[in-house]
């Protein structure tokens, strides 16, 4: 036998036989969920030929009501929620001050507001910010990321703190009051400027 041949690999080591498993992965359902035959058919489609995934599919394939369009009970029971969440995370407002800014950044239930006048905030509200943009970007490097937006002074901003049948974008010029929690500090009242 010559040396490097094509294909024969060396003496050392072995072949270990592996038994036929369904390989579960987060980026394809289980075989079992790909309807009657276990069959890539219709690309994840079920029964009806239409696929769980996409646009709606999200969690259990609900698709989701906006906020407007939702009872008056069920709008009161989000609004409780939030206002639990609130009171857990000791969220004490700064001041009755309007402050202005920019969304710089948005999420699905929230962003980051870079306030126009940053000295202008408490500087309770200040000191909160620069220890929370400490501790995200510490994180960021951690987790090898590339969001740049704790390079400047920005503030928290949970969706349900934005003005009911108000949409902001990021870009948006808005106008805001603030507060600080156990998590920094961040804007409530939100809306457009």
């Amino acid at each position: 036998m010559g040396k490097g041949g094509k294909g024969k690999g060396s003496s050392k080591g072995s072949w270990v036989w592996m038994p036929a498993t369904a390989v579960k992965t987060s980026f394809r359902p289980a075989a079992s969920s790909w309807g009657k035959s276990g069959g890539k058919s219709s690309k994840g489609a079920g029964k009806s030929g239409k696929s769980s995934w996409g646009k709606n599919g999200g969690k259990g394939g609900k698709s989701r009501k906006p906020f407007s369009e939702l009872s008056e009970e069920r709008k009161a029971e989000i609004r409780a929620q939030h206002e639990e969440k609130q009171q857990e995370m000791g969220r004490e407002v700064a001041d009755d001050t309007v402050h202005f800014g920019e969304l710089v950044q948005r999420g699905k239930r929230y962003g980051w507001i870079k306030p126009s006048n940053f000295a202008k905030l408490p500087s309770d509200v200040q000191s909160k910010v620069k220890e929370m943009l400490k501790a995200k970007r510490q994180a960021v490097k951690q987790n090898n990321s590339t969001n740049e937006v704790f390079k400047q002074n920005v503030l928290f901003l949970h969706m349900s703190d934005v003005e009911e049948g108000m949409k902001v974008e990021t870009g948006s010029r808005v106008k805001f009051k603030v507060y600080t929690d156990s998590e920094g500090a961040g804007a409530y009242e939100v809306a457009l400027a």
